[in-house]
């Protein structure tokens, strides 16, 4: 695999592969998050700027023929050469799994 490069620095073909899962994970979850977030807050203006950020994550209303969700599982499929199954299925640190966790306590 060959390494991909920007200015002075490089980063190994497999690193930048698994931030690509990791960010498709991420994505993949964060509308659950906004949801919740959503509901907790009491603020209507806030609520309607976070409900409006959700409909750009959730739809491809405004951003092109996909979701969020969608363009990071195909930058990531693309990128690593994986099947979208092995995309999900691929390992994730603990130190990864338990940043959403914290998101979810925010």
């Amino acid at each position: 695999m060959t390494d991909v490069k920007y200015a002075k620095y490089a980063a190994r073909r497999a690193i930048c592969s698994r931030l690509a899962a990791y960010f498709a994970y991420f994505t993949s979850v964060t509308p659950h998050q906004q949801g919740f977030l959503i509901s907790r807050c009491d603020d209507r203006a806030v609520r309607r700027s976070m409900i409006d950020t959700l409909i750009d994550e959730e739809t491809e209303l405004r951003c092109g023929d996909k979701s969020h969700t969608e363009l990071a599982l195909d930058f990531a499929t693309r990128f690593t050469g994986l099947s979208e199954t092995q995309v999900a299925a691929m390992a994730r640190p603990l130190a990864v799994q338990d940043m959403n966790h914290f998101r979810l306590r925010v």
